[in-house]
């Protein structure tokens, strides 16, 4: 599947955006043909789903000291979930993790205040 980018929000409540890239092969097309009609559509959703759900378990000073467990549970969820439709994930992957632009110049704002505080 090509890297797709999708909005999350942290525990704290901070917009993220990042994106993700998934391989996958069709180890049982009869399972794929029968279960779904789009893969790809299916996967997406599913892992914009899965995406959302666990950077909002974090804050966003988690997210790069925990970002390979991150990328391991979120591997682990989306086999679990892609399974029954006779598909194997070879390669799950979070490329890149950006805050949009108002919230970073309000973070830079915040640290320069701090900065001047010393």
């Amino acid at each position: 599947m090509p890297t797709a980018s999708q909005d999350a929000i942290t525990r704290d409540n901070v917009l993220i955006q990042n994106d993700t890239s998934v391989f996958q092969r069709i180890n049982e097309p009869e399972k794929t043909v029968y279960r779904i009609r789009d893969v790809d559509s299916a996967i997406s959703t599913t892992v914009a789903g899965i995406v959302r759900a666990e950077i909002g378990k974090m804050d966003l000073a988690e997210i790069p000291a925990n970002r390979t467990a991150l990328i391991t549970t979120f591997k682990k969820l989306v086999e679990g979930a892609v399974d029954q439709w006779g598909i194997e994930v070879t390669c799950a992957e979070i490329s890149d993790v950006n805050l949009d632009a108002a919230t970073r110049a309000a973070m830079m704002q915040q640290l320069n205040a701090h900065v001047m505080h010393k």
